[in-house]
């Protein structure tokens, strides 16, 4: 056999036994199902974040809005529902509008709005800092 070849080999016989290795230290053997069920996590939260980046110059965003008061009394009582989760902001805009929308999210479950979080952020009394959302309309 060739120097070369001699070299190939070793190099992939090292490799087969670190893999082995790792595989064979990595714990107990997962269900099929519960690998299935990991593997659409993990696809559904790449697909979520590629759509967020695809998206990101597009704004004003089409988003879902609702009343949840904050049980310290100190933050906002609106939640903005962007990236994925549900985010506590303060809003900003004109004022009829903002009374309309604090009208309308304490009797739905939730309020579609027109919208753009800014790259702002404002404090409550306690110190906790909250992202500030442009509200330009109520749909």
């Amino acid at each position: 056999m060739p120097r070369t070849s001699q070299h190939a080999a070793l190099l992939f016989l090292g490799f087969a036994l670190s893999i082995g290795s790792v595989a064979a230290c990595s714990g107990p053997p997962i269900a099929e199902p519960e690998r299935a069920l990991r593997r659409a996590r993990q696809l559904q939260q790449r697909a979520q974040s590629a759509a967020e980046q695809a998206v990101a110059g597009l704004a004003p965003y089409t988003l879902r809005a609702r009343f949840n008061p904050c049980a310290c009394a100190h933050g906002p009582s609106i939640e903005v529902y962007f990236e994925g989760c549900w985010h506590r902001v303060y809003l900003t805009g004109a004022e009829e509008l903002l009374t309309a929308l604090n009208q309308r999210a304490q009797r739905s479950a939730f309020v579609w709005v027109k919208g753009t979080p800014l790259d702002a952020t404002q404090s409550e009394a306690g110190g906790q800092r909250f992202t500030v959302f442009q509200i330009d309309s109520l749909l």
